[in-house]
């Protein structure tokens, strides 16, 4: 055999073998490095699931409960703050939980918000029921679902809302409020706090009287539910899991 050799570790290595090592591992760290940059290109972004993978508990719907759909606020997140207070009490409840990153800067508005909401809605939908939870701003893409797909979710919480306030951009008006009510079977309700300096609580009495939604709490110190105390925000969050609770029970009835 008159093959030439060269010393590698200690070892004899075939130079044809090596030739063709090198002729084989150039794609490979060409598709390495792409999955490198990919990845870090999704970090830089924040994203770690497509926009409407849920978390939690795939297998709910096998025990009756709806998947949780998850609308946060403006310039917000669904892991900060009360959404994401809020979110882990589900998951630990064993809930599954659609709560998209809506889009932002100037797509802060109601049709991007309302076609992001309504495709986590119809996602979770395929396997069951689904209840929406909306959060200022988030609330309103969560009514815009509800207004046009009537069945989208068997009962809505939301949560320092308002008929309008400050949130022009992504507020639309209703030809006939009361089908809110009937799309989602009279199952909704409204937490507001009486002292919110961002969305004033008459906002939220407004929507009140032109939907019919109820509203189960007037909470006497919570602001607009953001930047609280991590003590104060854990309250508030289970007392909001509390009232999306008492509505869920009534989607398994």
């Amino acid at each position: 055999m008159n093959l030439a050799h060269v010393e590698r570790r200690g070892n004899l290595f075939p130079i044809e073998a090596q030739r063709r090592l090198k002729v084989f591992r150039r794609p490979l760290l060409q598709a390495l490095g792409a999955v490198l940059l990919s990845t870090t290109i999704a970090a830089s972004w924040g994203v770690s699931r497509p926009p409407h993978q849920s978390t939690g508990n795939s297998e709910a719907a096998d025990i009756g409960l709806p998947a949780i759909v998850m609308a946060h606020g403006v310039d917000a997140s669904p892991e900060t703050g009360l959404p994401g207070k809020l979110k882990q009490l589900f998951q630990e409840q064993r809930y599954e939980v659609y709560a998209p990153q809506l889009p932002l800067g100037k797509d802060q508005r109601i049709d991007p918000w309302t076609e992001t909401v309504l495709e986590s809605a119809e996602e979770a939908g395929k396997k069951g029921k689904a209840f929406g939870v909306g959060f200022s701003g988030g609330t309103q893409p969560i009514l815009q679902v509800v207004y046009s797909r009537r069945g989208a979710f068997c009962g809505i919480l939301l949560v320092s809302t308002s008929k309008q306030g400050n949130i022009k951009p992504l507020y639309r008006g209703y030809n006939d409020p009361a089908r809110i009510m009937v799309n989602v079977g009279g199952n909704a309700g409204i937490v507001h706090a009486k002292n919110d300096p961002i969305l004033p609580f008459s906002g939220a009495e407004a929507l009140s009287r032109e939907t019919g939604i109820p509203i189960l709490e007037q909470d006497q110190d919570g602001g607009h539910f953001i930047n609280l105390p991590a003590d104060k925000l854990a309250q508030k969050a289970l007392k909001m899991f509390n009232h999306a609770q008492a509505l869920i029970a009534k989607c398994q009835n």
